[in-house]
């Protein structure tokens, strides 16, 4: 886009499906729990609110910043986890992975893995797939979670997510 002009973009093709996804391998467990924002210390909930000032656009079509109090109000949430553990028994604690939009990769991560961790590609590992809170950019709780630059999100995952994932699957995982 030049000169503030807007286009229609086509971003693609599609990636082709993974061969691992179609492999014959024994199924790991997945373990699916809610979370109220009311329980968090550091995401009790906020809300984007829809008026004059936080639908003002720039020439590009962007969203312009409002501040803090202009954008959003306190709102609870609940959000969705996932613990994927693997289907053979194996020790613990275990390494893992973490996905963000969980509910983007639930079909897809734990079944790669299935495969991956059965050909020995992959150690046996878990998975803990996290939805956000909810909304998205400038005064949504995805956004002040995906887009702040601070260790709060990654302090709320290992302090409230990983916890109670690991309650929930049964699983302890590795600290490093």
């Amino acid at each position: 886009m030049r000169g503030g002009a807007q286009c229609d973009v086509t971003i693609g093709p599609d990636y082709p499906r993974a061969p691992e996804l179609d492999i014959a391998a024994p199924a790991g467990r997945l373990t699916a729990f809610v979370m109220d924002s009311r329980d968090s210390a550091l995401f009790p909930g906020v809300r984007r609110l829809d008026n004059e000032i936080t639908r003002r656009r720039d020439s590009y079509g962007n969203r312009l910043a409002a501040a803090a109090e202009e954008q959003s109000v306190v709102a609870p949430y609940r959000r969705t986890a996932w613990v994927y553990a693997p289907a053979a028994s194996v020790a613990q604690p275990l390494p893992l992975i973490i996905a963000q939009d969980g509910h983007v990769y639930v079909d897809i991560l734990p079944r790669a893995l299935d495969v991956l961790i059965d050909q020995g590609r992959v150690p046996p590992m878990a998975a803990v797939l996290i939805d956000s809170g909810g909304g998205d950019a400038q005064g949504s709780q995805r956004g002040l979670e995906y887009d702040t630059l601070s260790g709060r999100y990654s302090d709320f995952v290992e302090t409230e997510v990983l916890p109670r994932a690991a309650r929930e699957a049964g699983l302890r995982f590795t600290d490093d």
